[in-house]
Protein backbone atom coordinates (compact mmCIF):
# COMPACT_ATOMS: atom_id res chain seq x y z
CA UNK A 1 0.00 0.00 0.00
CA UNK A 2 1.39 3.69 -0.90
CA UNK A 3 2.20 5.97 1.76
CA UNK A 4 -0.23 8.50 0.31
CA UNK A 5 -3.09 5.46 0.60
CA UNK A 6 -2.00 4.77 3.79
CA UNK A 7 -2.29 8.55 5.09
CA UNK A 8 -5.79 8.48 3.44
CA UNK A 9 -6.92 5.96 5.70
CA UNK A 10 -5.56 7.06 8.27
CA UNK A 11 -7.43 10.30 8.57
CA UNK A 12 -10.53 7.89 7.02
CA UNK A 13 -10.33 6.47 10.69
CA UNK A 14 -10.04 9.36 12.52
CA UNK A 15 -13.13 10.74 10.98
CA UNK A 16 -15.29 8.08 11.41
CA UNK A 17 -13.71 7.27 15.43
CA UNK A 18 -15.68 10.73 15.82
CA UNK A 19 -18.43 10.95 17.89
CA UNK A 20 -21.80 11.97 15.74
CA UNK A 21 -22.19 14.79 17.89
CA UNK A 22 -18.67 15.95 17.67
CA UNK A 23 -18.49 16.00 13.90
CA UNK A 24 -21.69 17.76 13.73
CA UNK A 25 -20.51 20.11 16.20
CA UNK A 26 -17.47 20.93 14.00
CA UNK A 27 -19.55 21.64 10.90
CA UNK A 28 -21.47 23.82 12.70
CA UNK A 29 -18.59 25.80 13.80
CA UNK A 30 -17.66 26.61 10.00
CA UNK A 31 -21.03 26.21 8.39
CA UNK A 32 -21.60 30.23 8.55
CA UNK A 33 -20.78 33.36 7.19
CA UNK A 34 -20.44 36.75 7.95
CA UNK A 35 -19.71 39.86 6.55
CA UNK A 36 -18.90 43.88 7.67
CA UNK A 37 -18.19 46.28 4.95
CA UNK A 38 -18.77 49.52 2.81
CA UNK A 39 -22.47 49.83 1.61
CA UNK A 40 -23.70 52.78 -1.06
CA UNK A 41 -27.19 53.04 0.59
CA UNK A 42 -28.43 54.81 3.64
CA UNK A 43 -31.38 56.41 4.85
CA UNK A 44 -31.86 59.00 2.00
CA UNK A 45 -31.30 56.67 -0.55
CA UNK A 46 -34.19 54.34 0.49
CA UNK A 47 -36.53 56.94 1.48
CA UNK A 48 -36.52 58.59 -2.31
CA UNK A 49 -36.91 55.34 -4.40
CA UNK A 50 -39.24 56.50 -7.12
CA UNK A 51 -42.14 53.88 -5.24
CA UNK A 52 -41.92 55.68 -2.33
CA UNK A 53 -44.67 57.81 -1.89
CA UNK A 54 -43.43 61.71 -1.37
CA UNK A 55 -45.89 62.12 1.67
CA UNK A 56 -44.51 59.15 3.22
CA UNK A 57 -40.67 60.30 2.99
CA UNK A 58 -40.79 62.98 6.18
CA UNK A 59 -41.61 60.47 8.18
CA UNK A 60 -39.59 57.86 6.88
CA UNK A 61 -36.41 59.93 7.58
CA UNK A 62 -37.11 60.32 11.22
CA UNK A 63 -37.40 56.71 11.24
CA UNK A 64 -34.52 54.92 13.61
CA UNK A 65 -35.18 51.81 12.00
CA UNK A 66 -36.47 50.96 8.14
CA UNK A 67 -37.67 47.29 6.82
CA UNK A 68 -36.52 47.67 3.03
CA UNK A 69 -38.27 45.44 0.35
CA UNK A 70 -36.67 42.99 -2.11
CA UNK A 71 -36.44 45.24 -5.40
CA UNK A 72 -36.92 43.43 -8.68
CA UNK A 73 -38.55 40.37 -7.47
CA UNK A 74 -40.62 39.38 -10.37
CA UNK A 75 -42.49 41.26 -13.39
CA UNK A 76 -45.64 40.81 -11.15
CA UNK A 77 -44.02 41.23 -7.75
CA UNK A 78 -41.59 44.06 -8.25
CA UNK A 79 -41.25 44.50 -4.66
CA UNK A 80 -41.27 41.66 -2.07
CA UNK A 81 -41.03 41.28 1.67
CA UNK A 82 -40.20 37.61 2.76
CA UNK A 83 -42.50 35.79 4.70
CA UNK A 84 -43.66 36.91 8.63
CA UNK A 85 -41.97 40.42 8.08
CA UNK A 86 -45.79 41.84 9.19
CA UNK A 87 -44.27 40.48 12.71
CA UNK A 88 -40.93 41.15 12.69
CA UNK A 89 -42.55 45.02 12.11
CA UNK A 90 -44.83 44.34 14.96
CA UNK A 91 -42.71 43.56 17.55
CA UNK A 92 -40.03 46.07 16.62
CA UNK A 93 -42.73 48.31 17.12
CA UNK A 94 -43.36 47.20 20.59
CA UNK A 95 -40.35 46.57 21.70
CA UNK A 96 -38.05 49.12 20.63
CA UNK A 97 -37.68 51.88 23.85
CA UNK A 98 -39.23 55.40 23.17
CA UNK A 99 -37.66 57.44 20.75
CA UNK A 100 -37.07 55.11 17.97
CA UNK A 101 -39.50 54.56 15.14
CA UNK A 102 -39.64 51.84 12.49
CA UNK A 103 -41.65 51.62 9.51
CA UNK A 104 -41.59 50.23 6.20
CA UNK A 105 -40.07 51.94 3.25
CA UNK A 106 -42.70 51.17 0.55
CA UNK A 107 -46.16 52.46 -0.03
CA UNK A 108 -48.50 50.54 1.34
CA UNK A 109 -50.45 49.60 -1.92
CA UNK A 110 -46.72 47.98 -3.00
CA UNK A 111 -46.51 45.61 0.36
CA UNK A 112 -46.15 41.96 -0.34
CA UNK A 113 -45.19 38.90 1.92
CA UNK A 114 -43.71 35.94 -0.21
CA UNK A 115 -42.28 32.99 0.77
CA UNK A 116 -39.05 33.14 -0.85
CA UNK A 117 -37.08 30.08 0.60
CA UNK A 118 -38.50 27.24 2.29
CA UNK A 119 -34.98 25.96 3.78
CA UNK A 120 -34.19 29.42 4.93
CA UNK A 121 -36.01 31.72 7.54
CA UNK A 122 -34.82 35.25 5.71
CA UNK A 123 -35.60 38.57 7.15
CA UNK A 124 -36.20 41.46 5.56
CA UNK A 125 -33.28 44.16 4.90
CA UNK A 126 -33.15 46.56 8.10
CA UNK A 127 -31.73 49.98 7.74
CA UNK A 128 -30.78 51.24 11.48
CA UNK A 129 -29.26 54.59 12.78
CA UNK A 130 -26.03 54.08 14.07
CA UNK A 131 -27.13 55.44 17.77
CA UNK A 132 -29.70 52.64 17.70
CA UNK A 133 -28.07 49.76 16.09
CA UNK A 134 -26.85 48.10 19.69
CA UNK A 135 -30.59 48.08 20.80
CA UNK A 136 -32.11 46.89 17.72
CA UNK A 137 -29.76 44.08 17.46
CA UNK A 138 -30.77 43.23 21.24
CA UNK A 139 -34.49 43.71 20.17
CA UNK A 140 -33.91 41.57 17.12
CA UNK A 141 -32.11 38.60 18.65
CA UNK A 142 -34.79 38.12 21.54
CA UNK A 143 -37.65 38.39 18.48
CA UNK A 144 -35.45 35.12 16.76
CA UNK A 145 -35.48 33.46 20.08
CA UNK A 146 -38.92 34.35 20.54
CA UNK A 147 -40.14 33.21 17.01
CA UNK A 148 -37.70 29.89 17.46
CA UNK A 149 -37.17 28.97 20.76
CA UNK A 150 -36.32 25.88 20.37
CA UNK A 151 -33.87 26.91 17.41
CA UNK A 152 -35.60 24.15 15.30
CA UNK A 153 -32.80 21.95 14.73
CA UNK A 154 -30.18 24.02 13.20
CA UNK A 155 -32.71 25.97 11.69
CA UNK A 156 -30.80 28.37 9.05
CA UNK A 157 -30.94 32.29 8.88
CA UNK A 158 -30.28 35.03 6.51
CA UNK A 159 -29.86 38.36 7.74
CA UNK A 160 -28.68 42.05 6.21
CA UNK A 161 -28.62 45.20 8.61
CA UNK A 162 -27.16 48.62 7.04
CA UNK A 163 -25.72 50.56 9.41
CA UNK A 164 -26.45 54.53 8.40
CA UNK A 165 -23.51 56.85 10.36
CA UNK A 166 -24.33 60.89 11.24
CA UNK A 167 -22.49 61.70 7.98
CA UNK A 168 -24.07 59.53 6.07
CA UNK A 169 -21.93 56.97 5.57
CA UNK A 170 -22.80 53.42 5.87
CA UNK A 171 -21.64 49.52 6.66
CA UNK A 172 -23.95 46.15 6.49
CA UNK A 173 -23.51 43.05 7.97
CA UNK A 174 -24.90 39.99 6.36
CA UNK A 175 -25.15 36.85 7.96
CA UNK A 176 -26.02 33.40 6.59
CA UNK A 177 -25.83 30.17 8.73
CA UNK A 178 -27.55 28.42 11.34
CA UNK A 179 -29.56 30.40 14.34
CA UNK A 180 -27.48 29.20 16.77
CA UNK A 181 -24.25 31.55 15.82
CA UNK A 182 -26.45 34.73 16.10
CA UNK A 183 -23.86 35.91 18.87
CA UNK A 184 -21.99 36.14 15.56
CA UNK A 185 -24.22 39.40 14.56
CA UNK A 186 -23.73 40.48 18.05
CA UNK A 187 -20.14 40.64 17.87
CA UNK A 188 -19.81 42.35 14.36
CA UNK A 189 -22.59 44.96 15.55
CA UNK A 190 -20.07 45.96 18.51
CA UNK A 191 -17.36 45.84 16.00
CA UNK A 192 -18.68 48.68 13.99
CA UNK A 193 -19.72 50.60 17.24
CA UNK A 194 -15.89 50.60 18.07
CA UNK A 195 -14.86 51.50 14.89
CA UNK A 196 -13.77 48.25 13.59
CA UNK A 197 -14.50 47.13 9.90
CA UNK A 198 -12.98 43.72 9.78
CA UNK A 199 -14.78 40.79 8.53
CA UNK A 200 -15.56 38.21 11.47
CA UNK A 201 -15.70 35.20 9.19
CA UNK A 202 -15.31 34.37 5.34
CA UNK A 203 -16.25 36.59 2.98
CA UNK A 204 -19.92 36.66 1.37
CA UNK A 205 -20.33 40.32 -0.24
CA UNK A 206 -18.20 42.95 -0.66
CA UNK A 207 -20.96 45.96 -0.76
CA UNK A 208 -24.85 46.24 -0.78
Amino acid sequence: MSCIAILFAEVFFVILSRSRKEFSDLAAESDYSINVAPCKENFHSWVNRPYVDATLRPDLLRASVLLVPLENYSDQVPLAFPEDTESLFLYLRDNLPSGHHVDFCVSEKDYHELALHFDWWILADIVVRDIALPILVSVLVNYIQVRRPDKESGQRIKLKVIVVFEDGASRQIVYNGPIEHLDKVIEAAKGIDNGDDAQVHPDISSQC
